[in-house]
């Protein structure tokens, strides 16, 4: 997700090991980001649903270089799937949810 870096935010871990070590410390307005394509995906979302209904879930598929699809859940509502995104459209639904705006989606 270097476009999340470019766009001034800090990935702690690209790796799904560490997401699996730190999903139980998600709070309350956090964003936690998967890969797509991360294995055991549905569980590692459920898991941390169940230890923190208020984080903000967002799963993240890279549809080519220049190109997101991106499905996101916050709080207790549906999941909504927009994309393609740019990578600058995927930054933007990202702060947005960091800032606790409402993000729209396509």
């Amino acid at each position: 997700m270097r476009e999340l870096e470019r766009g001034g935010f800090q990935i702690s871990s690209f790796s799904p090991l560490a997401i699996e070590l730190q999903r139980f410390d998600a709070r309350a307005g956090d964003v936690v980001l998967f890969h797509g394509r991360f294995p055991d995906l549905p569980k590692l979302i459920a898991d941390t649903c169940t230890r923190n209904p208020e984080a903000h879930i967002v799963v993240a598929n890279e549809l080519d270089a220049s190109a997101f699809q991106v499905a996101t859940r916050t709080g207790n509502e549906t999941i909504h799937i927009s994309g393609p995104l740019t990578p600058s459209g995927f930054v933007e639904i990202i702060r947005k949810m960091l800032a606790n705006e409402k993000v729209a989606v396509a």
